[in-house]
């Protein structure tokens, strides 16, 4: 069987990284492909996800090569 066709809708479909709401108040965030990010903010800037590499402290696998490294908030 040819290559493309057992690809499948992964393919198709890549992951989107999107950061959370504006209302989710957690220190970490994990998207659906297992990116976790930490939330950092600075005065008079917007919140920013950073990717944690390592995350295993809160429980998460390490970061891949398809994780964005930064995740801007609303």
């Amino acid at each position: 069987m040819p290559l493309a066709a057992t690809a499948g809708p992964a393919a198709v479909n890549p992951k989107v990284h999107v950061a959370p709401s504006a209302d989710y108040k957690e220190q970490w965030f994990t998207t659906q492909d297992n990116c976790t990010y930490s939330r950092t903010s600075a005065p008079g800037y917007g919140t920013q996800w950073y990717l944690v590499l390592n995350p295993h402290h809160v429980g998460k696998p390490n970061a891949h090569g398809n994780c964005p490294t930064r995740l801007k908030g609303s």
